[in-house]
């Protein structure tokens, strides 16, 4: 599946999508079904939560990677663990963009699982620039004004950039 072009990119010259960012769309898109289809109760609180822990937690190691371990020695030590390597090597490392973003979409998750209208207001509040940077994306793509997905050298994937406005619009 991995090795099929269309499914990694929307043009062969365009940057494809990594398998770790791919797999973070599952966990959200899995986690944002459940809480939205009424599921049950311990269902509906637990699974979001810990989907959005793990989303953080990818998150800020792909951040921690992007500007600590890059080109350094610390990266390899990292990398020997195959957990680590499958989001942490550099090939397989999401954008730093779309890391920052799955780092918002995992506290808002987080947020919504509580029934607390407060905690809903403060996950929408979350999600405004979260949903502005998604923007960005495709529209950068259209307009071709490559700077702005090519955040710190490492291109976020238009194909990622639609994903997110899903998910975007199914949080709203």
């Amino acid at each position: 599946i991995t090795g099929i072009p269309w499914l990694k990119s929307m043009g062969s010259y365009w940057p494809p999508m990594k398998i770790v960012t791919a797999l973070c769309f599952i966990i959200t898109s899995s986690a944002l079904a459940i809480l939205f289809l009424k599921r049950p109760p311990a269902l509906r609180t637990a699974f979001p939560v810990i989907s959005g822990i793990l989303l953080v937690f990818v998150s800020l190691l792909t951040v921690i990677g992007w500007f600590f371990f890059k080109g350094h020695e610390h990266e390899a030590l990292f990398t020997t663990f195959p957990v680590f390597s499958f989001f942490l090597s550099s090939d397989k490392r999401m954008a730093i963009l779309t890391a920052f973003i799955f780092l918002m979409t995992g506290i808002i998750l987080i947020l919504l699982s509580s029934d607390k209208k407060i905690a809903a207001n403060a996950a929408h509040a979350i999600l405004l620039p979260v949903a502005v940077a998604v923007y960005l994306i495709p529209a950068s793509y259209l307009l071709k004004a490559y700077p702005i997905h090519d955040f710190f050298g490492t291109p976020t994937a238009l194909n990622t950039g639609l994903a997110f406005s899903a998910v975007c619009a199914a949080i709203f």
